[in-house]
């Protein structure tokens, strides 16, 4: 999978191969790679800290630490990472309220700037990073807000959601590089569409309806989109991946069903059914439908969907 894209192919009953490996001290609630270098960056649990790796070099295999960054108001809630290339320069954007989000060069890790003057400490569950100069952030409960570097690092609402269940949560993608177009999904199975051009009404809600789903709160839910932005998928309810399709879509559509159920972490699993979940999944950014997911019991999985 990490091969040259002419040569990279999915094959079946193989295992994965060690490419490079390190040892954090913590556990890492999330992960980025810094695009076009053999750098990524985590957040640890429990910190408001993210580092900066190197994956291995000509000499080892070995993922070093590199450099760590603190933001200035400290909690012990999850920290989210977002990163992004800006023409010659490279961003990374990183928080878990409101009040302590930070944008670093990421060419010397130095800040640019923070959020520690907000005086709204709303939890974070998503952030995009669209270049050096405009921040999208997601909230728990559903509200949009926006960063402009150029004028001031204090978020401001660009949408408050008006589906008020204190006990949903809510996360959010973008499509693809090229879209105008957020995608927000709440563990109650709703979807809204927005253009970032003007996101104080969404394009299209959905009720992305299906009866195998206990609708239950969960912080590990996440929403990802391929990379030509036509398809998305869900974890985080339960040991399943929800894929969707929105080429079909009408105006006048108000649900729309799964495609595909990836049910493989469950069916392998040697853990009751009942507590696994999905803990995270992507898509390949080049190889088409193929997914990877991890799941609560450890395991990794790389598969594609027929329909």
């Amino acid at each position: 999978m990490l091969a040259d894209e002419k040569e990279a192919k999915l094959k079946k009953n193989n295992d994965f191969q060690v490419n490079t490996g390190g040892f954090p001290e913590k556990q890492i609630v999330d992960l980025k790679h810094l695009p076009d270098t053999r750098f990524c960056i985590t957040a640890p649990k429990d910190s408001t800290s993210i580092t900066l790796w190197e994956m291995g070099t000509t000499d080892t295999d070995l993922i070093q630490k590199h450099n760590t960054v603190t933001s200035v108001v400290s909690n012990n809630l999850c920290t989210y990472i977002d990163v992004c290339n800006d023409q010659t320069n490279k961003y990374i954007v990183f928080g878990s309220t409101l009040d302590n989000v930070t944008i670093l060069d990421a060419n010397n890790m130095k800040p640019i700037g923070d959020t520690s003057k907000s005086k709204d400490g709303d939890n974070i569950s998503s952030l995009y990073l669209k270049s050096s100069n405009d921040v999208y952030i997601c909230t728990n409960v559903g509200d949009i807000y926006h960063i402009d570097t150029r004028t001031s690092f204090h978020p401001v609402i660009c949408h408050q959601h008006q589906i008020c269940n204190k006990n949903t949560h809510w996360t959010m993608d973008h499509l693809n590089n090229q879209s105008n177009c957020l995608l927000q999904v709440s563990s109650d199975f709703d979807a809204c569409y927005y253009d970032i051009r003007s996101s104080k009404t969404y394009l299209k809600q959905l009720d992305l309806y299906d009866d195998h789903v206990s609708r239950t709160n969960n912080s590990s839910l996440h929403v990802k989109s391929s990379a030509d932005g036509t398809k998305f998928s869900i974890n985080g309810l339960d040991g399943m991946v929800y894929i969707y399709n929105t080429l079909s879509l009408t105006l006048e559509d108000k649900i729309l069903e799964p495609v595909f159920i990836h049910k493989g972490h469950v069916m392998n699993s040697e853990t009751q059914t009942g507590s696994l979940y999905i803990t995270s999944h992507l898509w390949h950014p080049w190889q088409q439908d193929l997914i990877i997911s991890a799941a609560s019991d450890c395991s990794l999985h790389a598969w594609q969907y027929n329909l």
